[in-house]
């Protein structure tokens, strides 16, 4: 009988325990916490929601968030003041998904000097 913690079986289904998926789990962050950081921009498209975990993961490690949807910028107004617009680049998903903007071609023509100031 596999040992319990709660509710939740300590070996799943497929073999591998709660703790060593909580182990992957943490590699896989780690890993994309290290990918950010060496990115200048961080594409974060709206998942269930118009906020991510992702945005701020990047704001943390300096790599600018690039968003689809003006209003992510109003979630965190508490947390982040007036500096989100300053620190974060938007376009619309709309025209994105249209084929009309290109969002690696305009990210390559911003001013290297906004850049380092966003970051």
């Amino acid at each position: 009988m596999a040992q319990r913690v709660g509710a939740q079986p300590l070996h799943g289904g497929n073999g591998r325990s709660v703790l060593r998926a909580d182990l992957e789990l943490r590699a896989q962050t780690t890993e994309t916490i290290k990918l950010y950081h060496r990115a200048t921009f961080c594409l974060q498209p709206a998942g269930d929601g118009l906020t991510r975990k992702g945005i701020v993961d990047a704001l943390t490690v300096g790599c600018i968030p690039v968003v689809f949807h003006a209003e992510v910028l109003k979630a965190w107004r508490w947390h982040w003041g007036g500096w989100a617009a300053d620190a974060t680049v938007t376009f619309d998903v709309d025209a994105v998904v249209a084929g009309k903007l290109d969002v690696v071609s305009e990210l390559a023509r911003l001013p290297e000097a906004r850049v380092a100031r966003m970051q």
